[in-house]
């Protein structure tokens, strides 16, 4: 994943086709092709359900976009979901914040 200039996913590229990964094992498909092997945490599963209805359900700016293969692109979305999901800190400028229970905001102290 890349941002443009102006922080959004809107880089005006388009892949077409993913390039054979290091090694040239054309075995890896998918998206451990594109974001790698998995690591740690736990497995969520690409089924052709879940991957055939995300397709379905493009959304407009995704539709946008021009994919070929929307099924792939899909495949893709529910990919990098996944790994911002297991790893909360890996999405471009995530900031995660954590706070301890005495830290919370309590209803007498809001600014009604």
């Amino acid at each position: 994943m890349s941002l443009s200039p102006r922080g959004d996913l809107h880089t005006g590229t388009y892949v077409t086709s993913l390039p054979a990964p290091a090694g040239g094992d054309v075995s890896v498909r998918g998206p451990a092709a594109v974001f790698g092997p998995r690591r740690g945490g736990y497995t969520t599963r690409m089924t052709d359900d879940r991957v055939q209805s995300r397709a379905a359900d493009l959304l407009p700016e995704e539709r946008s976009a021009g994919s070929a293969d929307p099924r792939l692109q899909a495949e893709a979305i529910l990919a990098e979901s996944d790994e911002r999901e297991e790893t909360p800190g890996a999405a471009p400028g995530t900031f995660l914040e954590h706070r301890a229970s005495g830290e919370t905001v309590t209803p007498g102290d809001g600014t009604r």
